[in-house]
């Protein structure tokens, strides 16, 4: 599956004019390029939200991410986040760190973590991440036969989650137990029809991102104060992991329920 470079520009633009406006919770600014992981750090609690409007991106617009840390040994759900196009933190300050932390909040007892896909989220890394994804699926299942896998993506991440979804072995498919998406790029037309059915998909009001045209708060705002996306989303995981799921869900709405 091949995507035009043209969309992660379009990607970049979006979130350099809606992610800077300065507030207290906003991540910590860093000038320049990102050379060190700490460089990428969110604030402290990844269950608070940002004031509208103040998600803010550490490093240069379209310069490479450090990776971030790989865990080891097993878990019994990991988060597997491909985060959006320079976006800073552990898995991603917007949609990867409180996302995880909500379904860990949700899944009381088990063993949840997230896997940050070590590709450099640039505007030319697309290819590094898609092919990362199956080759983590392959390495956990093989020395953790019990564990099951969520892949969750933001913006470029999106894209890169669902490009990945084809080179999947048919033998791990359902050990996938979810897949979110957020603000893909160019939406979800391209999603794997085997995995339709496990997904859901979030396009905020004026994501031009994933091809929401109508005027509203945008590609960086999945996170703001009082939007239900990662709750929504989380509740939507736990369910899968519990054995109820949900089937195919498409959210619009910041507050819509599930």
């Amino acid at each position: 599956m091949r995507y035009s470079l043209a969309l992660v520009a379009l990607a970049a633009a979006a979130v350099n004019a809606q992610g800077t406006a300065p507030a207290a919770a906003s991540p910590v600014a860093v000038k320049g390029k990102c050379k060190k992981t700490s460089d990428t750090k969110s604030f402290p609690d990844p269950l608070k939200q940002f004031a509208p409007g103040a998600a803010q991106w550490p490093c240069d617009m379209g310069a490479a991410i450090p990776f971030g840390p790989v865990p080891k040994g097993c878990a019994k759900l990991e988060v597997i986040v491909a985060r959006g196009t320079s976006e800073g933190g552990d898995l991603g300050v917007v949609v990867g760190d409180p996302l995880v932390a909500r379904v860990a909040r949700d899944l009381p007892g088990v063993t949840v973590r997230g896997y940050p896909v070590q590709y450099p989220a640039s505007a030319m890394g697309m290819a590094t991440g898609i092919a990362d994804i199956p080759k983590r699926l392959k390495a956990q299942a093989q020395e953790c036969p019990d564990e099951k896998f969520v892949l969750a993506g933001y913006s470029q991440g999106g894209s890169v989650v669902m490009g990945a979804l084809s080179s999947v072995p048919a033998d791990l498919r359902d050990k996938v137990i979810a897949v979110a998406l957020y603000g893909p790029m160019g939406g979800v037309s391209g999603l794997s029809s085997t995995f339709k059915n496990k997904t859901i998909t979030n396009c905020a009001v004026g994501d031009i991102i994933c091809l929401d045209l109508r005027s509203g708060p945008g590609h960086t705002s999945y996170n703001d104060e009082g939007t239900k996306w990662h709750d929504r989303t989380a509740s939507y995981i736990a369910a899968a992991y519990n054995g109820k799921p949900m089937g195919w869900k498409s959210m619009g709405s910041p507050t819509a329920a599930l």
